[in-house]
C-alpha cells in the first residue's frame, strides 16, 4: 500500500433513493484532471465543461518543486478560465486522480495538497494501449466521474511513525536473512545443530555452535561431522551481524511504542492518549503492543472507513473478490497492506495453535471441516481486525459479549443411536464416538467446541462436516424428539 491510501476499500457507498428515480452511485463533476507522474516528469490532463462541450487541455511537466508548483497553478487557470459555466476552484479544494507509482507521487501530493484520489496503476487502466497521454487522459475522465473515492493523506507525525515502521522492517529482514546464512552453511559441514531450533534465536542452540566455533566442544558430536578451522571466523562475523541487525529493532520497537504512546488517536467520537489506546487494543486477543502499534500506524483513525468490512478489504482480508449469481466465485483476497496484513495473520495463526481463546477454537474448528489451515489463519485475522476497528471506535475494550462463536450452541440432546436413526451417515462413526466415551449429541457438540474431538482417530473431516450441519439445522432432530413424546 501507498503512504497515501483510498478511504473506502469497499464498494462505493451509494445514496438509496426511489427505484424510479436510481440510484446516485458517483459524483459528476464539471471538470476532472488526472496525473502519470514518473521521476523526471508529470503528464497531466485536464478537462472542464464549456457550454454542451468537454474540452481538454493537456501539458507535461517537469517534476522539481517549482515545476509542481507551476503545474497547480497551470491546472486552476485552466479550470477556472476555460470553464463555461465558470468554475472557481481553490487548490485547497482541487479534486485530482494521480497514479501510485512508487514514491513519485508524494511529491506532488505534497505541492498540490487538495483532495487527491490515489489510483493503484493495474485497476486505472482501460484499454489495450498504453502512453502517458492515455494514462494521465483516462484518469481526467475517471476524475471528471468521481470514479475513485478521495484518498487518505497521512499527516507528517504518522509519515515519520510509518518510516520508522520501515525501517525497523528493514532490519528485522536483514537479521533473519543473516540467521539463514548461518544455518545454510552450517549444513554445508554436515552441522544439523538447526533440526533442534533455531541457531540464533534458540539460545541452547546457538551457545552449542558458538561452543564449536571457538574449539570449546568435541567437534564430533551428534549434530556436526566438524565446522572447518578457517570458516569459523566468517560464521562469528554472521553471528555479530545479526545481533547488530537485532540490536537495532529492539531500539526501533521501543521508539515506535514510545511515539504511539506519545501521540493522541482518534476513536469514533473523540480522542484518547496513546497509552490509553493502546491498552485497549492489547484487550484483543493475541494483540501486543507492537502489533496495536502497527494498526495504529497503518489505520490511523476509523472515521477513514465506512464500516468494518471496508477495514478488512483494507488489511487484504476480504475474500470475495469476485460475485456471479449472489455466490462467491473467487476466493482469491485482495493484497491490502501487507504489512498489516502480515502482523494480522501472525496473532491469528498464534491464536490458532495455542486454541486457548474462542477466536481460536473457532478457526480450528474451520480447519478441521476445511481441512485448510490457510483458510482458519484468514478467519481469525479477519475477526480480529474487525474487533479492533471497534475497539478502536467505540474507545471500549474488547469482549467475547455478542459473540456467537463464544457461547455454546444448544442442542437436541439424544443418544449417538438416536442420532444415527435420523442421520444414517453417522452411523459410520457410532462406535468410534461410543469408544471415545462419547454417547449423547450434547458431549459430541461440547467436545467439538473446545476442539477435543480431533484427538479422536477415526474422524476425519467428513465428519466434522456432518457435526456443523447438525448443530446448523436442528429442525429434523426436533421433529424426532417431539414425535417420541
Amino acid at each position: 500500500m501507498s503512504e497515501t491510501e483510498n478511504n473506502n476499500h469497499d464498494d462505493h457507498s451509494s445514496s438509496v433513493i426511489p427505484e424510479d428515480n436510481g440510484i446516485i452511485v458517483m459524483p459528476a463533476r464539471a471538470y476532472g484532471v488526472g496525473l502519470d507522474v514518473h521521476r523526471s516528469m508529470a503528464q497531466i490532463s485536464v478537462m472542464v465543461r464549456n457550454e454542451d462541450s468537454v474540452l481538454e487541455f493537456q501539458k507535461q511537466f517537469d517534476t522539481d518543486i517549482l515545476s509542481l508548483m507551476e503545474a497547480r497553478e497551470w491546472v486552476i487557470e485552466i479550470i477556472t478560465s476555460k470553464s463555461s459555466p465558470k468554475i472557481n476552484v481553490s487548490s485547497e479544494e482541487l479534486t485530482y486522480n494521480i497514479e501510485s507509482t512508487a514514491m513519485y507521487h508524494m511529491p506532488v501530493i505534497a505541492v498540490w495538497g487538495g483532495k487527491p484520489s490515489v489510483i493503484n496503476p493495474a485497476i486505472a487502466r482501460t484499454g489495450l494501449r498504453k502512453t502517458d497521454k492515455l494514462d494521465a487522459r483516462n484518469l481526467c475522465l475517471q476524475s471528471m466521474l468521481g470514479t475513485w473515492p478521495p484518498s487518505y493523506v497521512a499527516p507528517e507525525r504518522i509519515q515519520v511513525l510509518r518510516m520508522l515502521v520501515a525501517e525497523r522492517d528493514s532490519y528485522s529482514r536483514l537479521a533473519t536473512r543473516a540467521s539463514n546464512r548461518i544455518n545454510s552453511n552450517l549444513l554445508r559441514f554436515g552441522d544439523t545443530s538447526g533440526r533442534e531450533g533455531s541457531v540464533t534465536k534458540n539460545q541452547t542452540v546457538r551457545m552449542h555452535v558458538e561452543s564449536l566455533l571457538h574449539g570449546d566442544e568435541d567437534l564430533t558430536g551428534i549434530h556436526t561431522l566438524g565446522i572447518p578451522e578457517q570458516a569459523r571466523d566468517m560464521f562469528l562475523d554472521e553471528y555479530e551481524e545479526y545481533d547488530r541487525y537485532m540490536e537495532k529493532v529492539r531500539a526501533c520497537d521501543k521508539q515506535i511504542i514510545t511515539a504511539v504512546k506519545d501521540m493522541e488517536w482518534e476513536t469514533g467520537s473523540g480522542k484518547l492518549k496513546g497509552n490509553e489506546m493502546l491498552h485497549l487494543l492489547t484487550t484483543v486477543p493475541g494483540i501486543g503492543e507492537y502489533t496495536a502499534s502497527i494498526w495504529l500506524c497503518r489505520i490511523v483513525t476509523p472515521t477513514r472507513f465506512p464500516n468494518a468490512k471496508a477495514v478488512t478489504a483494507y488489511a487484504g482480508l476480504d475474500p470475495s473478490l469476485k460475485v456471479s449469481a449472489g455466490k462467491v466465485t473467487s476466493a482469491v483476497k485482495r493484497k491490502g497492506d501487507k504489512l498489516l496484513h502480515a502482523k494480522l495473520s501472525l496473532a491469528a495463526s498464534a491464536l490458532l495453535n495455542r486454541r486457548s481463546e474462542p477466536f481460536g477454537e473457532w478457526g480450528y474448528r474451520i480447519q478441521l471441516t476445511s481441512g485448510r489451515r490457510a483458510k482458519a489463519v484468514t478467519g481469525i485475522a479477519r475477526r480480529l481486525a474487525v474487533s479492533l476497528y471497534w475497539v478502536q471506535k467505540t474507545g471500549k475494550p474488547f469482549t467475547y459479549e455478542g459473540y456467537q462463536i463464544a457461547r455454546e450452541p444448544e442442542v437436541v440432546d439424544m443418544t449417538i443411536e438416536e442420532l444415527t436413526n435420523v442421520n444414517t451417515a453417522f452411523r459410520r462413526y457410532m462406535k468410534v464416538l461410543e469408544k471415545a466415551g462419547i454417547h449423547t449429541t450434547k458431549e459430541m457438540v461440547h467436545e467439538y467446541y473446545i476442539c477435543r474431538l480431533h484427538t479422536v482417530k477415526g474422524l476425519g473431516s467428513k465428519f466434522f462436516i456432518l457435526v456443523k450441519e447438525f448443530i446448523n439445522n436442528q429442525k429434523p432432530y426436533r421433529k424426532h424428539v417431539k414425535g417420541k413424546d
